[in-house]
């Protein structure tokens, strides 16, 4: 099941965001956002973002890599790879990362951002790494996963 902290393009302060998904208690946390730098418009890539009290191997750092390897690989952009700071999403008590999506700054990157074929692929490899982290955390997941793929098939 999916909450959203807002579906609208409304502002929501990040101390409201933190305060709703500790109190819905997820299975993770994921935050999506298109990055951006004025001083270096040719920055370009996809990278994923922890808190630094993160430990390599820790579920949140599973999460990031999981996720910063399946969108690179459904898009083909550039691997900034995962990285450390100080984050509100540090304050969240479930596994939980954010990821930049790739730079509105640079306008090769802007423009493929702004079609559906692209926004397609990203949603498609957040999805996966979504999936392959629950999969990997989770054993009855991915039994649960299975079951419904073998339902799915035999009703075709």
């Amino acid at each position: 099941r999916v909450v959203m902290t807002r579906t609208a393009d409304v502002y929501m302060s990040l101390d409201s965001r933190v305060a709703k998904a500790n109190g819905i208690g997820p299975a993770l946390y994921l935050s999506i956002q298109a990055n951006a730098s004025g001083q270096h418009p040719e920055a370009a890539g996809i990278e994923t973002w922890v808190a630094p009290a993160v430990a390599a191997g820790s579920p949140a750092w599973q999460l990031a890599e999981l996720l910063q390897g399946a969108v690179i690989a459904a898009t083909g952009a550039r691997d900034r790879g995962v990285k450390k700071q100080e984050l509100y999403i540090g304050r969240i008590k479930a596994p939980a990362a954010l990821i930049e999506t790739g730079f509105l700054s640079n306008a090769d990157e802007r423009t493929k951002l702004q079609t559906a074929a692209y926004q397609e692929k990203v949603a498609a490899g957040i999805l996966n790494g979504i999936l392959a982290y629950l999969e990997h955390t989770n054993p009855s997941f991915a039994a649960s996963v299975a079951s419904r793929a073998a339902r799915s098939s035999r009703n075709r």
